[in-house]
């Protein structure tokens, strides 16, 4: 996803979410085993982003949104890679 659609992303979620409401947002994170480094990546017409906490303060401004809590979680794979992952808790303010 272009930074041009990740913020049309987010301003829709806004429009859609009332003052006050929740998103949980789930994404990759840096360092997932399919990343290679890269931060971003297309492979069978998909794109990928692999986000940091700060690609996400980036993305929800604290003048619009309030990151409740992020947490990165990392799943071992059995073949020793590990699959990285934020979850996030994010308010809409106003």
């Amino acid at each position: 996803m272009s930074d041009e659609g990740l913020a049309e992303a987010v301003s829709e979620v806004r429009r859609v979410l009332v003052p006050g409401g929740t998103l949980y947002l789930r994404c990759f994170a840096e360092g997932d085993l399919r990343s290679g480094g890269k931060k971003e990546d297309m492979r069978n017409g998909i794109a990928y982003r692999y986000w940091s906490l700060d690609d996400v303060k980036r993305a929800f401004p604290s003048d619009s949104w309030e990151i409740v809590s992020a947490e990165r979680i990392d799943s071992p794979t059995r073949f020793g890679g590990v699959r990285r992952r934020l979850e996030c808790v994010i308010r809409r303010i106003d």
